[in-house]
């Protein structure tokens, strides 16, 4: 038996076995097939079976270690995508913070900070958008979007392009700080230059998308005399 004290978890059995060993590797750091089947009762055998399918979904990887003349000894640990896998609490902490700095220094404060996210993100998308036409634009910044996790998408509707973010990487956020919503049509418009930007779903007001339509900026015609 382990020295160290372990998770409940992983003993429950009301947890599949594949859960049951992320939640020992997790404890552990890395771990060979072997010393796994011993903490969670299972033979080696049934433990390789369950990391092998683990490597196949991109939870778990492996490296090999040889010691001697005996064939190599892989130790196994866990993926960035699997240790993301495991509840985080980023998001109740940056909304907790951002409650503290409102109370502390006002409603001006909050502002101000969005608005420097804003420029940064707009400084670093730039380099990537300038000169382009504009349905190009659109594209990589939807892949500048998709990257920063909002599962961002274009296409062409009449005589406009819609951009939609299926997902908000910073929804918690955002729904306690309406600044943040601001905050993205700021980026969106000035990366994209001159067009009028109107968004026409969002996702706060409990739709499945921010989508936004994007059309070229209608120049108008000199007052006639």
């Amino acid at each position: 038996m382990p020295t160290q004290p372990w998770h409940p978890a992983v003993d429950d059995p009301q947890l599949s076995t594949r859960r049951r060993v992320l939640v020992a590797l997790k404890i552990l750091g890395e771990a060979p097939a072997q010393q796994l089947a011993e903490r969670l009762r299972l033979t080696p055998m049934g433990v390789r079976r369950h990391l092998n399918a683990l490597e196949e979904e991109g939870l778990v990887s492996h490296y090999s270690v040889r010691h001697g003349q005996g064939r190599p000894k892989h130790i196994y640990h866990l993926t960035a995508k699997a240790q993301a896998a495991f509840e985080q609490r980023y998001a109740a902490l940056s909304v907790e913070l951002l409650r503290y700095i409102q109370e502390e220094f006002g409603e001006e404060v909050i502002q101000h900070l969005f608005e420097r996210r804003a420029q940064r993100r707009i400084a670093d998308a730039m380099p990537y958008l300038e000169g382009l036409p504009l349905q190009e634009r659109v594209a990589r910044l939807a892949t500048i979007l998709d990257q920063e996790g909002y599962l961002a998408e274009w296409h062409p509707n009449d005589h406009s392009l819609i951009l939609c973010e299926h997902h908000c990487a910073i929804q918690d956020v955002a729904k306690a700080f309406p600044q943040a919503c601001a905050s993205e049509m700021t980026f969106i418009q000035s990366v994209l230059g001159d067009v009028e930007v109107e968004r026409e779903e969002h996702i706060v007001s409990g739709v499945s998308c921010c989508a936004y339509r994007i059309r070229p900026r209608t120049k108008r015609r000199p007052a006639e005399q």
